[in-house]
C-alpha cells in the first residue's frame, strides 16, 4: 500500500539520526529524545428502540512513543489531559503510553514530553495532535484462521483513508509495537469482499518468535497525523 505513511518508519529514522550523530562527533552527543504518536479512536455502538437508529458514541485516546539516544531512566508526559509512560522493554531506550484519559471529541492538543536519563540529565519534545475527522462507523470485519490460510473481511469505515492486517504480542500493545502484516487501500480491501493471506505471507513479516493476536485495522492518515480504529475480533498465530 503506497499511500500509507508509517509512523513506526519515521521513528526508526529518527533513530538513525541519533546514531549517525554519534559517528560524527568526536564526544559524546548530548541527550536527546523524540517522540511520535497518533490518535486511537474507539467505537461504541448503542442500539436504540424499536425503529430508531444505532448510536454510535467515540472515544479519543492520544498515544505517544518517545524514543532516545541514549537510555532513558524516567519520562512523563504533561498536556490538557493526564498521560502515564512506561518502557517498552527493561533497558529503556522507548517509551510509550500505557494509559491516558481519553477525549470526548478530536484532540487539539499537545503533550510536553521530559526524559530523563541516568545521569539526571534531562531532554525534552513535543506531541502534537490535530486530527480534523474521525471515523463515523465502527470497524466489524470478520476474521478466521484455518489450514495456514487468514480469511478475512472488511466493512466500510467512513472517513477511513487504510485498512491493515496487524498481529500483536498482547490485547494492551500498541500500534507502534504491531507488525503491519498488509495494507489496504479502500479498493485493494474489497469492502465486504472475502480476502485471503496465506501463512508465510504473515510469517515472513513477524521477525520474532511468539504467539500473536492477529487482527483489523481502519486509519485515517493525513498531513494532521492518525486516527487509528481496531477490531474487536481476532484470532492467535503462532510463529515458530
Amino acid at each position: 500500500m503506497k499511500t500509507f505513511l508509517n509512523l513506526k518508519q519515521c521513528l526508526i529514522l529518527f533513530a538513525a539520526v541519533f546514531s549517525l550523530t554519534s559517528c560524527l562527533k568526536s564526544d559524546d552527543p548530548d541527550f536527546q529524545i523524540v517522540a511520535g504518536g497518533y490518535v486511537n479512536q474507539k467505537v461504541t455502538e448503542i442500539s436504540g428502540g424499536e425503529g430508531e437508529d444505532v448510536k454510535i458514541e467515540s472515544e479519543f485516546t492520544p498515544v505517544v512513543l518517545v524514543q532516545g539516544n541514549e537510555q532513558i531512566a524516567n519520562c512523563t508526559a504533561s498536556g490538557s489531559k493526564s498521560m502515564l509512560l512506561g518502557k517498552t522493554n527493561d533497558y529503556g531506550t522507548a517509551w510509550k503510553t500505557i494509559s491516558a484519559t481519553p477525549f470526548e471529541e478530536l484532540p487539539i492538543s499537545t503533550y510536553t514530553i521530559t526524559g530523563v536519563n541516568a545521569e539526571g540529565k534531562s531532554a525534552s519534545t513535543y506531541a502534537s495532535f490535530s486530527p480534523t475527522q474521525g471515523m463515523k462507523n465502527k470497524l466489524k470485519g470478520d476474521i478466521d484462521y484455518n489450514n495456514g490460510v487468514l480469511i478475512f473481511t472488511f466493512n466500510k469505515v467512513e472517513n477511513a483513508t487504510a485498512y491493515l492486517v496487524i498481529a500483536k504480542s498482547s490485547s494492551n500493545a500498541t500500534y507502534f509495537e504491531s507488525f503491519e502484516i498488509k495494507g489496504y487501500t479502500e479498493t485493494e480491501a474489497k469492502i465486504g469482499e472475502e480476502l485471503k493471506l496465506e501463512e508465510s505471507s504473515i510469517a515472513s513479516k513477524i521477525t520474532v518468535p511468539g504467539t500473536y493476536r492477529i487482527t483489523l485495522a481502519a486509519v485515517i492518515s493525513s498531513s494532521n497525523g492518525m486516527v487509528y480504529q481496531e477490531n474487536d475480533k481476532y484470532v492467535s498465530y503462532t510463529k515458530e
